[in-house]
């Protein structure tokens, strides 16, 4: 396991539990941040665990342009 898989799968933790505590909060704002942080995140990790970083990494930049 890359250091960078370990860093992803702590971002995908973290910012599950704060989506968890920030539904009972009254401010949208960060609720939608939380929700879109843990989205990305697991998108992310969801592309490296099933490409090899590097490829994913290269769709990545062909996407962008």
């Amino acid at each position: 396991m890359s250091l960078y898989s370990i860093i992803l799968i702590f971002c995908v933790i973290i910012s599950a539990i704060f989506v968890a505590r920030s539904i009972s909060l009254q401010n949208n704002t960060i609720k939608y941040i939380a929700i879109f942080w843990f989205v990305v995140s697991s998108i992310m990790l969801y592309g490296m665990i099933f490409q090899s970083s590097r490829g994913f990494l290269y769709c990545f930049k062909r996407d962008s342009g």
